[in-house]
């Protein structure tokens, strides 16, 4: 029982501020891979979304064969 409360404390606040309502728009940008021999031309993955002051911010995982790095959109 004592776990069950704590895993509410816990993550029942995030679920509490992660509502937000999408809406499909045909013009939303795609991530794709980029053209060959740029820094993301194999892999785009993972990403993670916040909103910051009405700005929706992504961080993602790109990989260009060699490297795998974290790359920055908006």
């Amino acid at each position: 029982m004592k776990t069950l409360i704590l895993t509410l404390l816990l993550f029942l606040p995030m679920f509490l501020l992660a509502q937000t309502v999408w809406e499909k728009y045909a013009d939303n940008p795609v991530l794709e891979v980029g053209p060959s021999g740029s820094w993301d031309d194999k892999v785009v993955a993972a990403p993670c979304v916040i909103l910051v002051d009405g700005i929706y911010k992504m961080w993602y995982q790109a990989y260009d064969g060699n490297t795998f790095r974290i790359r920055h959109a908006t």
